[in-house]
């Protein structure tokens, strides 16, 4: 005698997956985007190779390589004059004799 086993009444449906996100979409969700940069191949093999010792993916390698470069980082805040402090003096009376400094550089040299 064979019996059957009936699936009970109750038992859910498996669970529809949520729709896939393009790439488009899911750039939004995690706040990134992807880019294309041309190297040449030596800059490919040494930013590999960085990537590869440094013990990190290219992509997070080239993320902080850029980040370093930009202006505004989370470790370098912009600053509000970004001539600021450039051209820092140990002269104490520099900005008394500004107009004397100014004059003796813009006069033609002899």
């Amino acid at each position: 005698m064979t019996m059957m086993m009936e699936r009970p009444a109750a038992e859910a449906e498996p669970a529809e997956r949520p729709p896939r996100l393009t790439a488009q979409e899911m750039a939004g969700k995690v706040d990134v985007v992807r880019t294309t940069v041309k190297v040449t191949v030596d800059i490919n093999t040494r930013m590999r190779h960085e990537a590869a010792r440094r013990g990190m993916t290219v992509s997070a390698w080239v993320r902080e390589a850029v980040e370093a470069h930009l202006p505004g980082g989370p470790r370098r805040p912009v600053r509000a004059l970004m001539a600021a402090g450039a051209g820092r003096s140990t002269e104490q009376d520099v900005s008394g004799r500004i107009d004397e400094i100014l004059a003796a550089e813009w006069a033609p040299h002899r």
